[in-house]
């Protein structure tokens, strides 16, 4: 742990060739973990040098429903 205030996670994601929905739940199990503050999701299509990834978790019904599911169960910390 960096630090014992709670963290903000700023440009976070899963790309789907990782598995969103599968990892989402995975990435708000360590929010919890850890006290996170929140997360700003990065959210756009990449076309950048090496990098081709839609990262909208909206595109993938199954990734919508994984991160509803997992923001509405997460407790977040308060500063």
């Amino acid at each position: 742990m960096f630090t014992g205030q709670p963290v903000l996670l700023s440009e976070t994601a899963v790309g789907p060739q990782a598995g969103q929905a599968a990892k989402i739940p995975g990435l708000f199990a360590g929010m919890r973990e850890y006290g996170a503050l929140g997360l700003v999701w990065f959210d756009i299509v990449q076309h950048d040098g090496i990098y081709h990834q839609d990262w909208h978790v909206e595109d993938d019904p199954a990734a919508a429903t994984a991160f509803r599911r997992a923001a509405a169960a997460l407790t977040l910390a308060r500063p």
